[in-house]
């Protein structure tokens, strides 16, 4: 049916309920008019609204659910007045939502993806997932488990200090059971980690390029990227499991402060976070935190090099300790800026012990290199968790 008649015919339905028609049979809607109004919905909650309608909408839902786009990110931040709740707060509709989140209390959260968030508690020596939204919580084995690398006599050594720096998912558990989570593991360096379900202890892997910084998924492979400047792929399926370098160090300013790896539209994105000079204050130099500048390089696949870039388009990109992203604003025009970039004071250190003190979330705007006030709340612990379809 071509989509001129779909329309009409869409019309056509749409005025028989404005004319006071109160004995319509919603599943009996034509399966390709109910397509046609699924593929104009943008925002999650609009999908679930029409899902609830009756089980054949629900059901066109969910066969069409991989053609909603990325949903802006919920914003985590401590609660007010309950230790055990956390506010999720809504760029789109600028409010605050409560939840009661336990499982987050005194835990730190390493990583956000998929939905889900990755919870490490120190002082059980645990690591689980955990669904926000559901509160659905999956165990995983205890960070004892990870073994050292570096002892060749006895790969299975047990480490003495140990946490992760950052956790992410390659798929759904909600949708899956065929997913890994990859982990940055901190001891005497930054290796990397993965546990797939069904083992009983997480794999380190060693290779020529520890530490690592930063690491996202994306098209079937693992990104990693050096501390040592270059990027590599993990391809955790091939045997042996396969590491190769896939771009070189990218030449950095004075003061980088942080680099963040980000997919977007199919593009490899570095971004590098520039802080401002030391300044002289009461007499003793002191570095303020305080971002200056972000500067963005895009990597040229075939001739293996970083292209500096001026502008991502109609593209946002989050980012933070535990996630980034990237997502286009035309869906989203009444609360995002395209072209920017969104971010928090994710340095926990220099939050503590920095005579200036935290920032709020600011965007930075790639096309004019300014900065705008971000949403209305001051937290070194937010996290960004993105809302998925059931």
């Amino acid at each position: 049916m071509a989509s001129g008649s779909k329309a009409t015919n869409l019309l056509v339905c749409c005025d028989s309920v404005d004319n006071g028609s109160d004995n319509i049979d919603w599943s009996k809607f034509p399966k390709d008019l109910l397509e046609e109004i699924v593929f104009r919905l943008v925002r999650l909650s609009d999908h679930i609204n029409f899902a609830s309608v009756c089980t054949s909408w629900r059901s066109v839902a969910v066969e069409n659910r991989s053609r909603i786009p990325r949903q802006i990110p919920l914003v985590i931040i401590p609660g007010k007045f309950n230790k055990e709740t956390r506010a999720f707060f809504s760029l789109y509709s600028g409010k605050t939502y409560g939840a009661h989140l336990p499982e987050l209390h005194r835990n730190w959260c390493c990583g956000s993806s998929e939905g889900w968030l990755v919870i490490e508690d120190d002082y059980r020596e645990e690591i689980f997932l955990l669904n926000p939204f559901s509160r659905a919580k999956i165990q995983l084995p205890s960070l004892s488990t990870f073994s050292d690398p570096q002892d060749s006599a006895d790969p299975e050594r047990l480490r003495k200090f140990q946490f992760v720096m950052k956790a992410i998912l390659s798929s759904n558990p909600d949708t899956t059971s065929n997913y890994v989570v990859m982990a940055i593991m901190v001891c005497e360096e930054e290796n990397l980690s993965f546990w797939r379900p069904g083992n009983k202890r997480w794999k380190t892997l060693t290779t020529r390029w520890d530490p690592y910084e930063d690491i996202i998924y994306h098209n079937g492979l693992f990104y990693a990227l050096s501390n040592q400047g270059p990027v590599v792929t993990v391809d955790i399926d091939s045997d042996p499991i396969s590491v190769i370098e896939i771009a070189p160090r990218v030449a950095e300013p004075r003061l980088v402060d942080k680099l963040y790896l980000v997919e977007s539209l199919g593009d490899l994105i570095l971004v590098l976070r520039i802080d401002c000079e030391w300044q002289k204050v009461d007499g003793s130099l002191l570095q303020p935190y305080k971002t200056v500048e972000f500067q963005g390089y895009k990597l040229d696949r075939m001739n293996r090099r970083w292209m500096k870039i001026k502008s991502i388009g109609d593209q946002m990109l989050f980012l933070s300790d535990n996630c980034s992203m990237s997502l286009s604003s035309r869906y989203f025009p009444e609360c995002s800026r395209g072209d920017s970039i969104y971010f928090n004071d994710d340095y926990s250190q220099r939050y503590f012990h920095n005579t200036f003190g935290c920032r709020d979330t600011v965007v930075f705007d790639l096309a004019d290199k300014s900065f705008y006030k971000g949403p209305p709340f001051c937290s070194n612990t937010i996290i960004w968790v993105t809302p998925q379809p059931w």
